[in-house]
């Protein structure tokens, strides 16, 4: 189910609340209090649409390395704001480094290659994907480090799409749409490819 991203006023008081009441009568034997709270989740769901291009590009990326291989989406938005619709209309290879398990990017060039595109496509670089060859989709400890710094630069009205596929077509799919304040994972998700103008493929 999808989850809230930032902490609303009203989540701030709800923790207040449930963290005073859980020290009420708290017996502390080493010393140390630890206490979680869970938001209550959101019922929707999310459809990616790739353009055949995009697609195209990308699975052959997943199908034909051996390694793994990094990339971005040239990512939008559904026009209609009552859905939750976003759409990657092409699949674009920056310069890195990589080995069978894992991808290195290197800045100074990766940072020059960002410049050469127009404000057109540069503004919405919104996905990263990456390959995990014949292993599972979860998201190892680097791969969550580098979700969270490309998190942090991100402005309250903007949205990121991060996936990681394998060739058995196992996949992970994280969009955070921080303008709605929604986390959709994989399984909020629906893929769809866009064949063309007038026909759509699950």
């Amino acid at each position: 189910m999808s989850k809230i991203i930032k902490l609303t006023p009203q989540c701030f008081e709800e923790v207040i609340k449930d963290f005073k009441e859980s020290l009420s009568g708290a017996k502390v034997s080493d010393g140390k209090i630890s206490y979680t709270k869970t938001f209550g989740v959101i019922n929707r769901k999310a459809t990616l649409y790739f353009r055949e291009i995009a697609w195209t590009k990308m699975q052959a990326l997943i199908r034909e390395f051996d390694k793994e291989v990094a990339w971005h989406g040239v990512a939008r938005r559904g026009i209609d704001e009552t859905k939750d619709e976003y759409f990657i209309d092409d699949i674009m290879v920056y310069p890195q480094e990589v080995t069978g398990a894992t991808v290195n990017t290197d800045q100074e060039k990766y940072e020059m290659w960002l410049m050469q595109h127009d404000d057109e496509v540069f503004n919405n670089i919104r996905m990263q994907g990456h390959s995990h060859v014949n292993m599972g989709v979860s998201p190892s400890s680097v791969d969550t480090t580098h979700q969270e710094k490309i998190l942090a630069q991100l402005e309250d009205d903007m949205f990121y799409i991060f996936v990681i596929w394998n060739k058995k077509n196992d996949k992970t799919i994280k969009i955070y749409d921080l303008t709605k304040n929604i986390l959709f994972d994989t399984t909020d998700v629906d893929v769809m490819i866009i064949e063309d103008e007038t026909g759509i493929e699950k």
